[in-house]
């Protein structure tokens, strides 16, 4: 089963360009049956769960975490890891998070290590479920896995919705001071993911584990997650408009010196 295990949204402020809404609708429409939330924080998992069980698809909850020398996606399986993202995502947001830290709150949650797999021996000794994540790009990584009889996933990063979107994405960047990721990072559909993996195939074999990974949420834990997720969409809302009206306000008081030079110029031009 083909999954996109590296989905990312809106609510990855100023780094994505890509609204919930036509991220699940999008998925739908490919014939996707698996879906992914990695998002820098957890604030779109109560819509994105519930919009994927309208679609009938199946949601993976999880989060991104990067800390100075990795970079891993961690996937709740049961209410423990779903207990500990939720831990994990504080910490990142008030105290900061170290490495002892996912140690300490690894359970329950299959971490996906992205980029250099050289600390993958060191890291799994602390880590119960460990896993190596390959974008399509990374056949070196994937013939390490191999070799070494590695646990891997298939990775594809989604900061736009369509190709054409990319400079979208650039200016949100640009706008946060955030780092501009390289590569098609456009939502691809199944036919595209089978074709930039080819040679890699056995990678999708591995997505038997992510069929389980379903959380269950309670009742009360999606009222608390509801009324969570509507104070952090006001929150992003008003932030929005800061930086809007901000970014208007220094483009007009360019253009007012643009158009007082050029008056300044035009009545020298006639002395």
């Amino acid at each position: 089963m083909i999954a996109f295990l590296y989905g990312q949204t809106e609510y990855n402020m100023l780094k994505n360009s890509i609204h919930l809404d036509d991220y699940i609708k999008k998925a739908s429409d490919c014939g996707y049956k698996l879906l992914s939330i990695t998002d820098g924080n957890m604030a779109g998992h109560y819509k994105f769960y519930n919009k994927c069980v309208e679609h009938n698809i199946k949601p993976l909850i999880g989060l991104e975490v990067e800390l100075s020398d990795f970079n891993f996606l961690l996937y709740a399986y049961d209410m423990v890891g779903y207990s500990n993202l939720c831990k994990i995502s504080s910490l990142k947001e008030t105290k900061g998070l170290s490495l002892n830290d996912l140690y300490e709150l690894n359970k329950g949650i299959y971490f996906v290590l992205v980029g250099n797999p050289e600390y993958y021996y060191d890291l799994k000794e602390n880590i119960e479920y460990l896993a190596i994540g390959v974008s399509s790009t990374d056949i070196d990584i994937y013939n390490f896995a191999q070799k070494n009889d590695i646990m891997a996933f298939p990775i594809q990063n989604t900061c736009y919705l369509e190709q054409n979107e990319r400079i979208v994405y650039e200016a949100l960047c640009k706008i946060g001071n955030n780092t501009i990721r390289e590569g098609e990072l456009y939502f691809k559909s199944i036919d595209e993911l089978e074709s930039d993996f080819a040679g890699m195939e056995k990678l999708f074999s591995n997505m038997i584990f992510y069929i389980i990974c379903q959380i269950l949420i309670s009742l009360q834990e999606r009222l608390i997650c509801h009324h969570i997720h509507k104070i952090v969409e006001r929150i992003v809302k008003i932030i929005l408009e800061c930086y809007v009206v901000k970014g208007l306000k220094k483009d007009l008081h360019h253009i007012l010196e643009i158009k007082a030079y050029i008056k300044k110029d035009w009545i020298m031009s006639l002395a």
